[in-house]
């Protein structure tokens, strides 16, 4: 696994020949992630067509630290999806609809 900042700079070059590939966009927002650098990360890992949970939850997170509580909603939503016995996202789910003024949603998802 590459180390900081050369892993940074061999995932945008790869990112650079190829907007598309998906494990670099991925790395890179995990890279970002691990610095606490969340708008970078958010930027990478919404650019997602996976169903990786971690990398979900990693945008869901750094999505909340920016308050960008729409891209946050839309990721707990795919969590929602791929893990439909964890009741924890659901409250989250109705808390980020709350936010973002879907209450109809809200309350589905607090049921």
């Amino acid at each position: 696994s590459l180390e900081g900042d050369k892993a940074i700079e061999m995932y945008k070059r790869a990112i650079s020949l190829n907007p598309n590939l998906e494990k670099a966009n991925i790395e890179l927002g995990k890279k970002y992630f691990e610095k606490n650098d969340f708008s970078n990360a958010s930027y990478y890992y919404a650019k997602m067509t996976t169903s990786d949970l971690e990398s979900w939850k990693n945008l869901k997170e750094s999505s909340m630290n920016l308050k960008n509580y729409d891209l946050a909603r839309d990721a707990a939503k795919k969590i929602a999806g791929l893990e439909p016995k964890n009741p924890h996202i659901f409250k989250e789910l109705g808390d980020l609809c709350e936010k973002t003024g879907e209450i109809d949603n809200a309350i589905s998802s607090y049921k």
